[in-house]
């Protein structure tokens, strides 16, 4: 019996390698979507033991040009799925609000009409959208709320395109660009389901290869420079959007939402839950000990969250997804461990 068949854009990135490294796991072809020649050499590093029966490319220099993935949809025929991680994300100096919200739709549109168009036998198409779609960016307390996976950022597009408010325009187009994917299924009514996967903040160690720290991506970033490379005297800073996903568990998660029965047109909150940065501190603290004077000291023990704090409900993707998430110090310590090992071989920035 064949292999099953997937493409997946966003390849090379931190999501996309773990998916990469558990597909190939459970004997799935990846046929990776990549910017460039250069990136996909990368991809082939980073998984030497994975020859191109097992492992191919495709380059999509712009994704959001029409009929961009035309051809990498045509040349990795047949499929079984399709699975679109790509989206700008980092808020890079100079970066314009125009920058994160059109690609974000226009290349969530792309992929699905090149589905459309040509991928016959597609029977699904996951996409990776955010919490940014589900939470409201004006109230990130939350108040107390419980979050489902069938809530709606109420983010309007004259709200994120005011201004230059890159954080605002980044849950906006997480928003639009979700909302256009379900528009296309109602308007075209494909042979193919769509399932999307709205995860919160995403730590875990990389699978994918870096030239250096400022590389990891925005929320290990965040991780990284706020509770390992700080002082043991600066205040462990208050919680603002405290829920999380190990991106292990995020990768399995996308596996369930593309092979999985019945969850097919469905939407999934995927998080492990909330925890305070005070716990982030502290397993880190145990997990590197040679970090100690770098990270914030604060109030040890202390890991009850606020009651005004939002709260998301993670029990469809449970119930659905059959989704089993790690404990939140396996991911906080992997990736604080992680963190030292690159900090060892690439230096600090």
């Amino acid at each position: 019996m064949a292999s099953p068949r997937v493409l997946l854009t966003g390849a090379n990135g931190f999501i996309g390698s773990h998916i990469i490294s558990h597909f190939l796991e459970k004997s799935v072809f990846v046929q990776a979507v990549v910017r460039s020649e250069s990136k996909a050499k990368r991809v082939m590093s980073d998984f030497p033991s994975a020859d191109r029966t097992k492992l191919g490319f495709s380059i999509v220099p712009d994704i959001t040009a029409p009929g961009a993935f035309d051809k990498a949809i045509q040349e990795a025929l047949p499929l079984d799925a399709v699975i679109h991680t790509a989206s700008p994300f980092l808020y890079d100096e100079g970066l314009k609000v125009e920058d994160l919200i059109k690609p974000a739709i226009q290349g969530t549109s792309e992929i699905l009409k090149s589905t459309l168009k040509y991928g016959k036998g597609v029977k699904r198409v996951v996409v990776t959208s955010s919490f940014a779609a589900i939470g409201n960016p004006f109230d990130l307390q939350g108040n107390g709320r419980t979050y489902t996976s069938d809530d709606w950022n109420p983010i309007t597009m004259e709200q994120a395109t005011a201004g230059n408010n890159l954080r605002l325009a980044y849950w906006g187009s997480k928003t639009f660009a979700e909302k256009a994917a379900w528009d296309f299924m109602k308007t075209n009514n494909p042979d193919f389901e769509l399932v999307v996967l709205n995860p919160p903040g995403v730590f875990g160690p990389l699978a994918n290869s870096i030239d250096s720290l400022k590389d990891l991506g925005t929320s290990n970033s965040m991780l990284y420079n706020t509770f390992m490379k700080s002082s043991k005297n600066t205040p462990v800073p208050p919680e603002t959007l405290h829920i999380t996903v190990d991106v292990r568990d995020l990768a399995v998660a996308h596996y369930q939402a593309t092979f999985a029965p019945g969850v097919g047109n469905q939407r999934f909150l995927v998080t492990q839950g909330g925890n305070t940065n005070q716990e982030i501190a502290d397993i880190v603290r145990k997990a590197v000990p040679e970090w100690d004077e770098r990270i914030p000291l604060g109030n040890p023990g202390e890991h009850t969250l606020k009651p005004e704090l939002l709260k998301a409900d993670n029990t469809k993707s449970k119930n659905v997804l059959n989704m089993r998430y790690r404990d939140f110090e396996e991911t906080i310590a992997d990736s604080a461990r992680n963190f030292y090992k690159l900090e060892k071989t690439l230096g600090q920035d």
